[in-house]
């Protein structure tokens, strides 16, 4: 499925042939309009086999359900439905206020002040485009316009 030039290519050399890869299945799924999740599948070994059509459906099954998940993984990275990324000070805050932790809670267990963790909260809600931590949660659980 690739022409034949591909193997001379720097990015097979380099990437492909140290590691004896001989077959690549990529499995695409859509998050959202504007955001993909791909995960990708090597084989090769002395034994190796193509990927065939059996595994293509066998991964388009197993993958499937992943979709809440990645899902999950894009909102706690500020990717999906954010204006901007979230900076790491902040997916760490967000992860306390996802359960029933205080904000001062939340600053006693990552060691900051008060006020820089509100900060955060206050930063973290503008970003997702709601109010307070009800709107985060209800982000999270699905109950908002997309």
């Amino acid at each position: 499925m690739v022409p034949p030039e591909w193997f001379e290519s720097e990015i097979y050399k380099k990437l492909f042939v140290p590691f004896d890869i001989r077959d690549v299945i990529f499995v695409a799924t859509p998050i959202s309009p504007d955001v993909e999740s791909w995960m990708v599948f090597e084989r090769g070994g002395k034994d190796w086999v193509n990927f065939g059509e059996a595994e293509r459906q066998l991964l388009d099954y197993a993958v499937r359900p992943t979709k809440w998940f990645q899902k999950q993984v894009t909102l706690h990275h500020g990717i999906y439905l954010a204006e901007e990324t979230l900076t790491a000070a902040e997916r760490r805050v967000l992860s306390g206020l996802l359960t029933e932790k205080t904000e001062a809670e939340i600053a006693d267990e990552l060691g900051l002040s008060h006020s820089t963790v509100h900060t955060y909260c206050v930063r973290i809600c503008r970003k997702f485009g709601v109010r307070g931590r009800n709107g985060l949660i209800s982000l999270w659980l699905g109950e908002t316009q997309e």
